[in-house]
């Protein structure tokens, strides 16, 4: 973020963002295409693998960009603030890959899904974000407004020697155009930061996270629950189930059949109540965790300790965020005994989509074939 990044996020900034998405829905594409008629500009084009050439209903270069306007959502000029017009935020300049599951004052859980052959509209990011990948990345190509903007990734592997899931670290992002050359959706998930808490937590905390002055709320010793495992890769009932079992430390933000998102916080002082996590999970970090918080295991001998967590970095010239992979994890307690809030996202993939996603995106992502046959029945027109 920009010098602001640390402030509380400005009322004016959120309520254009709010304003932007409630105006912005595929069916008022032509509006948003025929606002630009505007100036050109050079720019280069990218493409997954150089062999990968740009199909010939693409646009080439130079590309038109979008008019003047307001640029309130993430302003400045250093490689953390996005220096483009409020109207390239993705969700609305290219609502037909950018789908809003999830949004606060602090975060948004944006799901990225390229239907087939769709060519996509072009569109900027923000905000810096973590991915969360369950899927391989089919071929595309990619058509770039800048060609000097720097692109801020970090990409890191998934845990215990699996593939998936995976997660990459990125800075705000320059408007692109991404096409899908491809037979599989380019799809995955990406929680953006609208806010970067970073140092300034310590002393915002209570203010940013007011819910968390609230009395705890009582909680129920698992052990007393009887039930059979929750899936076929963690051998606990549901009664050990962080949002079940630690609700006053896990909370349940979004959730569908694929994913769910939680958000961890950790009060100063505070010993979680013993719990488990049952699905692979990307940790999405906006402040640095502290290191070697103790840790109280209801099993020593489970397989499914957090020895297997595997951490990233930053994007490129920046602190954060940083973003971590986990496979399920055997139940546990942590103590925080630091003088700070410990506060963390996971988007938890109840499914891992993995190869399959090549055949059967359309029975998992029935809305998404609606996508491809509606652009397959009336292309668009581009917005550059």
């Amino acid at each position: 973020m920009n010098m602001k990044s640390r402030d509380v996020l400005s009322a004016l900034s959120l309520t254009a963002l709010v304003s932007l998405l409630a105006g912005a829905s595929l069916a008022q594409a032509p509006q948003l295409v025929a606002a630009n008629a505007a100036a050109t500009t050079a720019a280069a084009v990218t493409s997954t693998a150089s062999a990968v050439p740009f199909p010939d209903d693409v646009p080439k270069p130079p590309y038109r960009k979008l008019p003047d306007g307001p640029m309130t959502l993430n302003p400045g000029t250093g490689q953390d603030a996005f220096p483009f017009v409020d109207m390239y935020d993705s969700t609305v300049a290219a609502p037909e890959a950018h789908h809003v599951r999830y949004m606060n004052e602090h975060v948004r859980l944006v799901e990225v899904a390229y239907f087939p052959g769709v060519r996509g509209r072009m569109h900027g990011h923000a905000y810096s974000s973590v991915f969360a990948i369950d899927a391989p990345v089919p071929k595309s190509v990619n058509a770039r407004l800048d060609p000097a903007a720097p692109l801020l990734i970090g990409d890191f592997p998934g845990p215990n020697g699996d593939e998936y899931p995976r997660c990459r670290t990125m800075g705000p992002q320059a408007p692109h155009a991404e096409t899908n050359l491809d037979t599989w959706p380019h799809h995955f998930y990406r929680l953006e930061f609208l806010r970067v808490d970073g140092d300034a937590l310590a002393g915002h905390w209570r203010e940013w996270y007011s819910r968390l002055n609230d009395p705890l709320q009582p909680v129920r010793d698992p052990k007393t629950v009887s039930g059979g495992p929750l899936t076929a890769n963690w051998h606990y009932p549901e009664a050990y189930d962080s949002i079940v079992a630690a609700p006053n430390n896990s909370r349940l933000l979004y959730e569908d059949n694929h994913v769910r998102l939680v958000e961890v916080s950790i009060r100063p002082g505070e010993t979680e109540a013993i719990h488990g996590n049952p699905y692979p999970s990307v940790l999405a970090f906006d402040s640095l965790p502290p290191l070697n918080l103790p840790v109280r295991y209801a099993d020593r001998s489970s397989p499914q300790n957090s020895h297997d967590l595997v951490k990233g970095t930053p994007p490129p010239g920046l602190a954060l965020p940083v973003c971590a992979t986990t496979g399920p994890q055997a139940p546990r307690a942590l103590t925080n005994n630091t003088k700070s809030l410990v506060h963390y996202y996971r988007v938890e993939f109840k499914r891992i989509d993995g190869d399959a996603l090549r055949t059967r995106w359309s029975d998992w992502y029935p809305w998404l074939l609606k996508y491809k046959q509606a652009w397959d029945a009336a292309p668009y027109a581009f917005n550059y």
